[in-house]
């Protein structure tokens, strides 16, 4: 009874200094609940995780005695950290495109052989590519890792390793057969999930012209005398860049002065018998009669032909087919010329 009269003296003793912001912790041997605090503004919920699991200091008050109460400071809550995509694998593609001519790398007296170990399919690992042809079967057949496929044709001449389409998770191969006499087939091929996939095929030989840094696809005419046309073709479905086929073999200003006899004779620099109706400027015109011409482009529905005198007028000529002839203003072709020269 003293110890309570006690306690509320001191009680009496602190009120008329006001006390709003102290609160007493009394014992009287009997377990109490503490008043319920006010719940701090923008507490984060991992300050309440620490709160509930931090033991208690050694330094807690005592029983009865008086302690000050702060309001804890606000915190900013943690920034939670956003996924990122993992980054596709890609090989070093540096080194693209590589080409594997079987004659010089093994010769006709050898028909199977490795010709890349590379990572063609993106998985991480290289996968093995090797060739093997029948000629008795007359079939060709390619290997990657343990998956093949068959060809037709035996003339395996070369393969190209090349990245066709960067937005592709493989590379390509470009399969190029000889079927007969210069009737090539270009073949594209390529790798997923364990299978080859076959895809466009080409009806000419391609090659990489490592000084245009473009591959290109080659094709025969026949429209004054054979000549083969070259163009660039880009994509994985084989698309050519232009209507237009370059000729190969380009006849430049050093070789009429130097081996001008040798381009007659093998039909490059074509000798007219008779004028030759044919364009200059958009205009109808005539290239006279014992002038000398050489083709410089022609398209590729065979049937437009660009050409260059000897004195570097050029002109355009219009051509018609019928019963495997061509005509120029309604007479054959072989009419106009004395040394056109035909593929066998």
């Amino acid at each position: 009874m003293k110890r309570l009269i006690a306690v509320m003296l001191i009680m009496m003793l602190l009120m008329p200094f006001g006390c709003s912001c102290y609160r007493l912790e009394i014992n009287l041997g009997k377990p109490t609940e503490a008043p319920t605090a006010p719940q701090a503004t923008q507490q984060t919920q991992t300050e309440a995780n620490t709160a509930e699991t931090t033991p208690a200091s050694t330094d807690a008050p005592q029983n009865g005695t008086v302690t000050h109460t702060e309001t804890a400071e606000p915190t900013a809550a943690s920034a939670t950290p956003q996924a990122q995509e993992p980054t596709p694998y890609t090989p070093d593609l540096s080194l693209l495109p590589i080409e594997y001519d079987v004659y010089e790398e093994v010769g006709w007296e050898v028909n199977e052989a490795t010709m890349f170990e590379y990572d063609i399919d993106f998985d991480g690992k290289e996968e093995t590519v090797s060739f093997k042809y029948d000629e008795d079967a007359y079939i060709t057949t390619i290997t990657i890792d343990s998956k093949s496929i068959i060809l037709p044709g035996s003339n395996l001449t070369h393969v190209i390793l090349i990245d066709l389409d960067p937005a592709t998770p493989y590379v390509n191969l470009l399969v190029c057969i000889d079927g007969a006499s210069d009737d090539y087939i270009t073949t594209e091929l390529h790798y997923v999930n364990g299978s080859i996939v076959k895809g466009v095929e080409v009806m000419n030989d391609c090659r990489w012209d490592a000084e245009e840094e473009k591959l290109m696809f080659y094709e025969s005419s026949d429209i004054l005398g054979t000549k083969t046309g070259k163009r660039s073709y880009s994509g994985e479905d084989l698309k050519p860049d232009t209507e237009w086929l370059e000729v190969a073999y380009e006849i430049t200003e050093e070789e009429l002065k130097n081996n001008r006899s040798e381009l007659i004779e093998f039909g490059d620099l074509l000798h007219l018998t008779r004028d030759l109706p044919c364009e200059v400027n958009g205009k109808p015109a005539k290239i006279a009669k014992g002038s000398y011409i050489y083709m410089l482009r022609f398209n590729d529905a065979h049937d437009t032909a660009e050409v260059r005198t000897e004195n570097g007028i050029e002109a355009t000529l219009r051509f018609t087919y019928k019963d495997w002839t061509y005509y120029i203003d309604g007479k054959k072709v072989e009419s106009y010329f004395d040394n056109l020269m035909f593929a066998d």
